[in-house]
């Protein structure tokens, strides 16, 4: 069995990005405050300090082009099953960082 992957350098996922299991305030479900590790809605923590969440325009950037990838995939009648973080690359080139997928 042979696997071929392509390689681009300088990329990471998104989930390692933004989500990674080292930096908890970037999870929506996250309260730092949250003794029994339950999870709980992003609002149960809303008096919290909110450093080291996502800035909005960035959001916006990452909705944008997601949404341009889908529109692109259903052009030719595609269909987009399944959208993973981990199946979505952003390239450290640009200022927010372009998502790029990897299908």
């Amino acid at each position: 069995i042979v696997f071929v992957y392509d390689f681009i350098p300088c990329c990471e996922t998104l989930q390692k990005r933004h989500f990674s299991s080292n930096n908890n305030l970037l999870k929506g479900w996250s309260n730092p405050y949250n003794i029994s590790g339950e999870d709980r809605p992003f609002s149960a923590g809303k008096g919290t300090n909110q450093t080291g969440l996502l800035a909005e325009a960035l959001i916006w950037e990452y909705v944008v082009q997601i949404s341009s990838l889908i529109r692109t995939l259903h052009a030719p009648s595609l269909s987009c099953r399944c959208l993973h973080l981990s199946r979505i690359l952003v390239d450290g080139d640009s200022k927010a960082g372009r998502a790029k997928s990897r299908y």
